[in-house]
């Protein structure tokens, strides 16, 4: 494989594996209660990668990252919540899709947040993007269905989460470490959700549930993130593989037609179209503004 070919396709990895998180975790739902898996999205990979981290090579954060590995814990908590919620809820690919405006709001929050400059490109394709979202919010299955805002809110907490792991991935932590010192703070939120399934009959109860597709689980979460980055550690320029991202609903709408009884529409598709050409636009303008930037 030649050097340059390495960023694409650990990228790829990272897509193919979150899309199969997705479409798993709608599995796992009729089994498992839904902040219950919640719970174990975290909590499995977590050991996970403590394990690893035990095997290999122990690594403990500096005191001055904790407050930002805390933080990203708890927005990662926000978006999956919010994410999964939306899967249970909504056609797989259309709940994923939701999600991935995760890149649109970046912009929108560093502007906010961090009075940024919004680069014409920018805004064009977040302004794209998000009249991708209405149309979405056309179909008749979305139309009215309160989950799609909790769908963007997974968006808007990514987003979130993303613009805070962006002050520690600089840092000397492995993406196994960051995983495995963030994702405990995400494991102690979502015991606030359990009380949203008191009272609810569970599917099966816990010594019933399929383990073995948790491990699944824990295994394509970790896949995710070590990939991801991998990727952006390796490129030369992140502009040429931030897009893959999109990657991800491409992958989830096979996922809709092969696994899942949930039709695809015409207005759907157009809209998604709308979003991931938005997201592109967006993410390739951000990163060549910022190429340029460090250039001069």
């Amino acid at each position: 494989m030649i050097p340059v070919a390495k960023p694409f396709w650990f990228m790829l990895i990272s897509t193919f594996s979150l899309s199969l998180t997705a479409a798993l975790a709608k599995v796992l739902g009729g089994s498992i209660p839904i902040t219950g898996l919640i719970s174990l999205r975290f909590f499995a990979p977590a050991l996970l990668a403590f394990g690893i981290m035990a095997a290999i090579r122990w690594e403990t954060p500096k005191w001055e990252a904790v407050p930002a590995l805390a933080l990203r814990g708890f927005w990662l908590i926000c978006t999956q919540a919010c994410l999964f919620f939306a899967i249970m809820n909504l056609p797989l690919a259309e709940a994923v899709l939701f999600f991935s405006t995760g890149p649109l709001f970046i912009p929108l929050v560093e502007r906010i947040l961090f009075t940024r400059p919004l680069p014409g490109a920018v805004f064009l394709g977040v302004l794209l993007g998000f009249l991708g979202v209405l149309i979405l919010l056309t179909v008749e299955s979305l139309r009215f269905e309160p989950y799609t805002l909790v769908g963007l809110a997974a968006g808007l907490f990514s987003a979130l989460s993303q613009v805070t792991f962006h002050g520690i991935s600089k840092g000397s932590l492995s993406p196994v470490a960051q995983m495995a010192w963030s994702f405990p703070v995400a494991v102690a939120f979502s015991v606030l959700l359990w009380p949203l399934d008191a009272g609810s009959s569970a599917p099966l109860q816990p010594w019933d549930w399929p383990w073995l597709l948790v491990a699944l689980l824990a295994v394509l979460t970790l896949n995710t993130q070590v990939f991801r980055s991998r990727a952006l550690r390796a490129a030369d320029h992140t502009s040429n593989i931030a897009p893959l991202i999109y990657t991800t609903p491409v992958f989830t709408y096979l996922w809709q037609y092969l696994w899942f009884d949930e039709p695809l529409s015409i207005t759907g598709v157009l809209g998604a179209v709308l979003v991931v050409c938005g997201g592109i636009i967006s993410l390739r303008a951000k990163a060549r503004t910022v190429e340029t930037a460090a250039t001069h």
